[in-house]
């Protein structure tokens, strides 16, 4: 893979990404950028309602036979994403300077996807038809590129730039979610003077949390709570709870059973106290698992060894817009960029990962 590439104008590319605030649903800045690069490189472009950017590049001359590949990063990030002021060390390795994410994820990805299309335009390399999906609102249990419509986009097979982990990795199958929402209702009291008088919605929340197994249930198969609200006072019984979780596996059976077990705890606790519930669910993604030994992961990984990495084909117990996009018929993989700790202050890369794919990417984009 000798190819040539300029260090310096891939890191300045990274940095100004970085810098560009998107957290998930305020991607607006940074998508005009994108369109504007993506234009000026040739590319015709269009978004949809929620904001997904789709980018084609024609077929060189004499490549028009050959499939569309698609190429994929999303362009939101999560919180505390506002105000990143990147930090570039002696050895390249990259981080924030500690109050924010890094914003590595994923716009390491972006990065490497549209310097490899720079590229391939530039130095006139034989290519067929790239598309392009730089989607929004991943970050929110893959919103955006959950409403991508099927036959929007024509590529049969691509590869989204966002795993975690070091390069080499393919990632071919993914759990799927769903997301629940709990509304108790109790009544208030003075906490002093009659506290009999009220239904601790608090307390009846608690009861059933406590009933249920959180964490690793199976080698893919994940239940959390992440957010519990209740409360007005502390002199006040709580009328009222909120509970937000979700679960996770690669069976969509295993997602279901644990929802209605929840659902069926917290209706058996409610109707000890007295409070009223409500519970609402929706499964976010879907699980799915590609061939391991497709002729995609072949392809894939005989690309990857000749850039002298070593690939392994496994699973992610996260979702990304794979999980949408393989849903909509089409065969995509995620590729690991090489970055660390992401969703955290201490999110890292280092600027050979994104040269890496950057290069991989132009490998991938060749005829």
């Amino acid at each position: 893979m000798n190819l040539k590439l300029n260090e310096k104008s891939i890191l300045k590319d990274f940095i100004s990404w970085v810098k560009i605030d998107s957290p998930s649903g305020e991607e607006e800045k940074i998508s005009r950028e994108i369109i504007k690069r993506l234009k000026k490189a040739g590319c015709s472009v269009e978004a949809d309602k929620i904001g997904n950017i789709k980018a084609t590049l024609k077929a060189s001359r004499g490549n028009e036979k050959i499939p569309f590949k698609l190429f994929s990063a999303h362009i939101d990030t999560v919180e505390p994403g506002r105000g990143i002021k990147p930090v570039v060390l002696k050895n390249g390795l990259i981080r924030s300077d500690g109050r924010t994410i890094l914003g590595a994820d994923d716009k390491d990805g972006l990065t490497a996807i549209i310097q490899a299309l720079e590229y391939v335009v530039k130095n006139k390399i034989p290519h067929g038809a790239i598309e392009l999906l730089l989607s929004v609102c991943e970050e929110r249990a893959t919103e955006g590129s959950r409403q991508i419509k099927k036959g929007w986009l024509k590529s049969k097979c691509g590869w989204i730039f966002d795993g975690p982990g070091p390069i080499g990795s393919i990632h071919h199958s993914a759990v799927g979610s769903a997301e629940f929402n709990i509304e108790i209702t109790g009544k208030a009291a003075h906490a002093g003077a009659c506290p009999e008088l009220g239904i601790n919605a608090l307390k009846t929340a608690a009861n059933a949390i406590a009933r249920i197994q959180l964490g690793r249930l199976a080698d893919n198969h994940t239940v959390n709570i992440g957010i519990f609200k209740s409360g007005v006072a502390k002199n006040i019984v709580p009328p009222n709870a909120e509970i937000t979780g979700e679960a996770r596996s690669t069976v969509v059976g295993k997602i279901n059973e644990s929802i209605s077990l929840i659902e069926k705890i917290f209706a058996e606790e409610c109707k000890k106290t007295g409070a009223k519930f409500s519970f609402k669910h929706m499964i976010s993604y879907y699980p799915y698992k590609l061939k391991s030994n497709s002729e995609l992961i072949r392809y894939t990984s005989s690309i990857l060894r000749n850039a002298g990495f070593t690939p392994e084909v496994k699973g992610i117990k996260a979702g990304t817009d794979a999980n949408n996009l393989n849903r909509l018929g089409m065969e995509v993989l995620v590729l690991s960029t090489g970055r660390n700790k992401n969703h955290s202050v201490e999110e890292e890369t280092n600027i050979s990962n994104i040269i890496a794919m950057s290069k991989l990417a132009i490998e991938l984009m060749k005829a």
